[in-house]
């Protein structure tokens, strides 16, 4: 269903953010981080890695 998109990922529980990037993952996402915060997030991301779609908890 999600095969080849990439998907940053924020969230700061961590528990949370685990299960998210493996659900995602086991749904053939590429998940960028995830990160706790979004500053860092934008600060990981580099043109030829732009995510298509971001999602924050």
């Amino acid at each position: 269903m999600l095969e080849g998109s990439r998907i940053l990922l924020v969230e700061d529980e961590y528990l949370l953010a685990s299960l998210l990037k493996e659900i995602l993952e086991d749904l053939g996402a590429e998940v960028i981080g995830p990160f706790a915060r979004v500053g860092p997030a934008l600060d990981s991301l580099h043109d030829d890695a732009m995510p298509q779609i971001a999602c924050s908890t």
